[in-house]
């Protein structure tokens, strides 16, 4: 049975210069990565194993190739993806993207939604990352995140 949403669950709160969300206070901004921007490339890592991965473009970019660019480097790398569907939004986003499900690492079964998402100044590219195992516990976090994620 999922969990259900907790009002009182505690947040983090982040404001950036064009952007601006909430993520629950067991998940942490993974610092320590080698592309690390805070401003444009950053990945919130759960308590478990599931993440999730924001990069800011120009937005300029064509959304729909950003996702086919990012689906190309994850596929046969990061997932070994058994079936594929379109997204049309990711929380209360509207955008394009495709959600890989299968084995993560060769091993564990997951899925991986890529998903881009356009803003008066940025495309938003979002790869979210879970675990079967996780999606339990981490759907309602991932909620907060996406439904409150707010760019210029």
């Amino acid at each position: 049975m999922p969990r259900l949403a907790d009002p009182s669950e505690e947040t983090t709160h982040v404001k950036r210069p064009d952007f601006e969300m909430d993520y629950p206070t067991s998940w942490k901004e993974d610092t320590q990565a080698k592309d690390y921007d805070p401003n444009t490339n950053f990945m919130l890592l759960s308590s478990k194993n599931s993440s999730v991965q924001f990069i800011i473009t120009n937005r300029a970019d064509d959304p729909k190739k950003l996702v086919e660019s990012a689906v190309r480097k994850i596929d046969g790398v990061q997932i070994t993806t058994l079936s594929r569907s379109n997204l049309s939004d990711w929380g209360n986003k509207k955008g394009v993207g495709q959600y890989l499900k299968g084995k993560i690492v060769d091993s564990f079964p997951g899925g991986i939604k890529v998903f881009c998402f356009i803003s008066a100044k940025h495309n938003v590219l979002v790869i979210e990352t879970t675990f079967s195992d996780d999606l339990r516990d981490t759907k309602t976090d991932i909620d907060i995140i996406s439904n409150s994620f707010k760019i210029d």
